[in-house]
């Protein structure tokens, strides 16, 4: 029986469902860091039509980054 999903450690990024119907309701985003008020910048990844899939981004994207975090 799928369940709820465990939560991510802090600073991994998440992964979520967006409203509405979509075609790839599941997006990938990341903290790409922090402007000069310290207001949180985010970096979206992707979207996907799968969650498996957008997991599979944010796992990659731990490996390896594709920008530096500021």
């Amino acid at each position: 029986m799928p369940g709820k999903s465990m939560k991510r450690a802090n600073g991994t990024g998440s992964v979520f469902k967006l409203k509405g119907r979509r075609r790839k309701p599941w997006a990938v985003k990341v903290t790409a860091g922090f402007d000069k008020s310290g207001k949180q910048k985010f970096l979206y990844l992707g979207y996907y039509t799968k969650k498996e899939e957008a997991s599979a981004t944010l796992l990659q994207h731990q490996i390896t980054p594709l920008t530096k975090r500021a």
